[in-house]
This record gives structure tokens, C-alpha cells and sequence, in this order.
């Protein structure tokens, strides 16, 4: 809408064609004959045809292509912010009550709302993802939960209910008629309690990554406690060696929690409590039952803190790690017959840190129904993708397989000394420490004992919950080629269609070309004049460009090998 004097002209125009509009626009007021007199306000009324396409660009995008097409700089970027936020609203506004309008839009997109409720306000959903597993017969073994906070204008915390696949993460919310056998938390017992509650049987694994955090930031801290909830005779009904005496008392004098040099000390002690299993040997070679671990867990860090006399620190380890209804939340050994896989929640922390980095970075406390919205239409379509293009067309490789690799060639070249240990490599297990604390429970000894592998071995080869603890056949993938046509038609689309709109590829694409060809001849320039320094100097910046080369070259190296062999195999068939 342009207003000037008394006279006000509205105009309509599809969002795409939004920037041309504006540019001619001032083209025109430009080349008027008294264009100095023009004092104007600017209003546009959007019709959102193609909103979708061009509303995810910043607003000092849109802004600095509006300046590039002559853009009055009159127009400030303040006004340009103002329009794309009140556009964005159409696509998922439905109510000035944010929690209102969120169930509105859920229920209007046919999402599946799990429940809501009103008072305190809260909402649960499904994301596509639960059909994509669901339809692709895909067994869950290990699920992850955890919260985040400040996404919101209502400061509501966020959770979300994340399903281990291959070593990766992926965003069900809610896992409705799924019996998942371990439940990685942070030590958060509202999540722990509903864990239980859903699923009767199922192993509480605390992340080691939060253990570590909690007990080193603890260690560190001389506060002393204001009260002391220690029942010692408790502890000495369990385990005799305890002394009910060996108890602080409390004073106005300063404690020493834990001596700097004996922290590291206590952690590497818990740390290896942590790992012990009754399906993993002992250094000896014998095998030890859950509650066999658990007891001399505990007469070992109890002997530890009677003997540095430090009552302070075993109290504390007692309450918080070690008692009855403590050890089994973070001891492996809480599930006799099956082992976690994951150690921590870093895949759900990691899901965090891409929703805040990559999609809400450009809002300020945004409504919680345009947080749901962004999940819903952005974060969870990324995360369907990436599922795709590993599982479903075999275009990636989960990240876990290069690390998996590089620590078995890096383990294969070690000195193999004597091995004192008991090696079963039919059940892929071994009782030395390195085994024990490994993250993909593989040693020197183990691997040399395997002997050389092809290459191919890395590409199929599958961590499990029981022996083998590693081998070639997964216990999770059954048959994508069973899944139905819509996946793979799913994913197929995605491996043409874009996140930007065709109109920002085209620009994207020919901005590279021109900027490419300006390069070549700058390069075929310089080479007429022999400039020998000046090409070293600017050698490294071609670098990057040479590796994508390179690797697009092998990626269709392989694939023309790939499509040589399935025709010659055709051929052999027809015979």
C-alpha cells in the first residue's frame, strides 16, 4: 500500500514476484518529474500463494535484493522485518493464545496430537518420522529423552523423545506401541518416572557424559551441606564391611570434600564401575553376576574414602550413586543379559543444537505455535531426509562408521604384547580395561585376533545388545526393500527438490557460474603474464574446489561401476 497526501492505492501481488514489484515500484517514482517532493509511507498487502518459498530467507536478505533492484533507501530494513513477520504469521497463526493457536494448526494439518492438556497447558505430538520407522518395519532398541528451555514466549520446556538407529538419532516424540529395551536419560527423574511408568521393563540408562559432569563439578566444591540424609546402618544391613560410624558430622569448621589430586582418582573408579557387565570378563577371565558388581563397586570406593578419610565424599556417593535404588540407574550391569549401546544423549543434545542454531536463530522469543510449526515443517522433514538418504537410497554413511574404522586400523597396528586375557572372538568380547570402556567395544586384542578384513566389512558391520556384541547382521534393519513405494518415492523427491525455492537456486546457480567463470579469467589472465607468485599465493584457496572435484569424480567412478556390474550380472541371469 503506498499512501500520498489523501489518495492511497492498494495493490495485490504473489509473494514471489514481491521483490520485482518493489524495485519497479521505485524505478518509477525514480523517473518521475518530481520525485524530490515524494514524502511517502509503503504498505504491501501479500498474497501468500507461494509464501512457503521465499519466507524462510532473512529479512536482511530480502532487504539487501530489494536494495540490489533499486530499493529506495528511504525503505528501511526495519520496515522489511515488520512485513516478513507478518507474513510468516499466515502460515501458522490460528489464535492470538499461542497454546490455543498450536492445537489448532496441529489438528488443522492432520498432525497426531498424543494429548494436551490445559491446566497446567501442555501438548504432545507425533512427528512424520513415527510413520517413516513404522512403515519401514524398523526395530527399537534404544531411545533417548531429553528437554530444553527458552524456545518459546510461554518459556515452556521442550522434550523430545529421540530413537536410536545405526548409532544416529531421529525425532519420534512419543513412542506409541514401541517396547524400547533402554531409556538414556540425564539424571532427570520426571523423565525417568514416566519412562517407568509407559514401559514396566525397560533398562534407565544415565548419560555418562552428565555422570561426569555432575560428579567432577561436585568433587570440586567444598560447600559444606546443610543437613546430612545418611542412614549408615542401612548401608551396613547391605554390606557388613560398611561402618556405621564412618559418617561427618556437622560443624562450623571448613571441610576438604575431595583433595584435587584424588578427583581424577574417583572418577576413574566410577568411570570403570560404570562399564562392568556380567557379560564382559574380568582381567582374570571370570564373569561376575549384577550384584556381585554392585558389592565390590562399592567396598572399593567405600575403602577408597575410609582410607583418604574422606566421610564427606562417601556420603555423598552413597546417596547420590551407589545406594539400592541408585547403582542400577547408571551401572551397565542394571541389565544382566543385554548391554546399551549408547553411552550418552549427545544425539539428543545434538538435535537441540541444530533446532537453535539453524532454525530459530532469527527469532526473539518466538510464539510456541511458530515453534511447532518450524519442527513440524523444517526440522523434522530435515531429519526425514537424512533417514532416507542413509537407509533408504544409500547416499551417506552414518558418522559413526568412519570413526568405527579409524579406530580399528589405529588398533590393528598396535603392538600385541603376551595377551593375558581372555579373548573370545566368536563372541567378540575380551577382558582387558581398553575393552572394557570402549566405545565400540573392539581392542587390539579382539581385532587381531580377527585377522584382516575387506572393506566391506566396515559398510555392514552392526553393534549389539548381546553376543555377538559385533558382526555383519543387524538387529535393527529387517528389509527397507519391504517398506512401501512412498518412502523411496519420498525419498527421491528429496534428492531433487531443495529447501530453497526454484527462483533462489537459479540465482544461487548462476551467481557460482559467474563468479567461476570471472575466476578463469583472472587464472587464464595471469598465465599470459607468467605471474608465478601470485598463483602460489592464492593456490590454497582452490583447495576445497579440488577436493569436491576429486570426490564427485570417485562418487561417479563408483556409480558407473555399480550400474556396469548389476548389467553384467543381468546379462549372466539371461543366460
Amino acid at each position: 500500500m503506498m499512501q500520498n497526501n489523501a489518495d492511497v492505492d492498494r495493490v495485490m501481488v504473489d509473494f514471489h514476484d514481491f521483490d520485482d514489484y518493489i524495485a519497479d515500484l521505485f524505478e518509477n517514482m525514480n523517473n518521475s518529474t518530481n520525485k524530490e517532493n515524494h514524502e511517502f509511507k509503503l504498505s504491501c498487502t501479500i498474497k501468500s500463494t507461494r509464501l512457503e518459498d521465499n519466507i524462510d530467507l532473512l529479512p536482511r536478505e530480502i532487504y539487501k535484493r530489494l536494495v540490489e533492484r533499486g530499493l529506495d533507501l528511504n525503505i528501511r530494513q526495519k520496515q522489511i522485518h515488520y512485513w516478513w513477520t507478518a507474513i510468516g504469521q499466515h502460515r501458522y497463526k490460528r489464535d492470538e493464545d499461542p497454546f490455543i493457536s498450536a492445537q489448532k494448526w496441529l489438528k488443522e494439518d492432520s498432525y497426531h496430537v498424543i494429548f494436551q492438556k490445559n491446566c497446567p497447558n501442555s501438548l504432545g505430538f507425533l512427528t512424520e518420522l513415527w510413520n517413516v520407522l513404522k512403515n519401514s518395519q524398523f526395530k527399537i532398541h534404544e531411545i533417548g529423552v531429553d528437554a530444553t528451555y527458552n524456545t518459546n514466549n510461554l518459556k515452556f520446556e521442550l522434550y523430545v523423545v529421540h530413537a536410536e538407529i545405526d548409532g544416529m538419532g531421529f525425532p519420534l516424540a512419543y513412542l506409541t506401541g514401541l517396547e524400547p529395551e533402554f531409556f538414556i536419560s540425564d539424571k532427570d527423574f520426571a523423565q525417568i518416572s514416566a519412562a517407568r511408568f509407559v514401559w514396566k521393563n525397560i533398562k534407565v540408562q544415565l548419560c555418562l557424559w552428565h555422570i561426569k559432569k555432575a560428579v567432577e563439578a561436585r568433587l570440586s566444591s567444598n560447600k559444606k551441606p546443610i543437613q546430612i540424609n545418611y542412614n549408615g546402618e542401612a548401608a551396613h544391613k547391605l554390606f557388613s564391611f560398611i561402618d556405621p560410624s564412618f559418617r561427618p558430622n556437622l560443624t562450623k569448621e571448613k571441610i576438604i570434600f575431595c583433595p584435587k589430586e584424588l578427583r581424577s582418582i574417583v572418577w576413574e573408579k566410577m568411570n570403570k564401575h560404570l562399564h562392568e557387565h556380567p557379560l564382559i570378563p574380568m582381567a582374570n577371565g571370570q564373569f561376575r553376576s549384577s550384584n556381585q558388581i554392585w558389592k565390590e563397586a562399592v567396598k572399593e570406593i567405600y575403602d577408597f574414602c575410609q582410607q583418604h578419610l574422606l566421610s564427606w565424599l562417601w556420603v555423598y556417593l552413597w546417596n547420590e550413586w551407589y545406594s539400592a535404588d541408585r547403582w542400577f540407574l547408571w551401572f551397565r550391569a542394571g541389565c544382566s543379559n543385554k548391554l546399551s549401546i549408547m553411552k550418552t544423549n549427545m544425539f539428543v543434545e545434538a538435535h537441540w543444537k541444530v533446532l537453535k542454531r539453524d532454525f530459530l536463530y532469527k527469532f526473539f522469543r518466538p510464539r510456541l505455535d511458530l515453534v511447532v510449526f518450524i519442527i513440524m515443517k523444517q526440522v523434522v522433514p530435515q531429519n526425514e531426509r537424512k533417514f532416507n538418504h542413509i537407509f533408504v537410497v544409500k547416499r551417506e554413511k552414518v558418522d559413526r562408521r568412519k570413526a568405527f574404522k579409524r579406530e580399528w586400523k589405529e588398533l590393528s597396528s598396535r603392538v600385541l604384547n603376551n595377551n593375558l586375557y581372555l579373548t573370545d572372538i566368536n563372541n567378540c568380547f575380551c577382558g582387558c580395561p581398553s575393552f572394557l570402556t570402549s566405545r565400540f567395544l573392539i581392542c587390539k586384542h579382539l581385532i587381531q585376533q580377527k585377522g584382516i578384513v575387506d572393506t566391506l566389512f566396515f559398510d555392514m558391520v552392526y553393534r549389539h545388545h548381546q553376543y555377538l556384541f559385533i558382526n555383519t547382521i543387524s538387529s535393527q534393519i529387517i528389509d527397507f526393500e519391504r517398506s512401501n513405494s512412498h518412502n523411496l518415492q519420498t525419498a527421491l523427491i528429496f534428492e531433487v527438490a531443495e529447501d530453497e525455492n526454484l527462483q533462489v537456486c537459479k540465482e544461487i546457480y548462476e551467481r557460482l557460474i559467474n563468479t567461476t567463470e570471472k575466476v578463469l579469467d583472472i587464472l587464464k589472465d595471469q598465465q599470459d603474464k607468467g605471474n608465478f607468485k601470485w598463483v602460489k599465493s592464492v593456490e590454497k584457496n582452490f583447495q576445497p574446489i579440488e577436493k569436491m572435484l576429486t570426490e564427485i569424480t570417485v562418487y561417479k567412478r563408483r556409480r558407473t561401476m555399480e550400474a556396469k556390474v548389476l548389467h553384467e550380472l543381468d546379462d549372466i541371469g539371461n543366460l
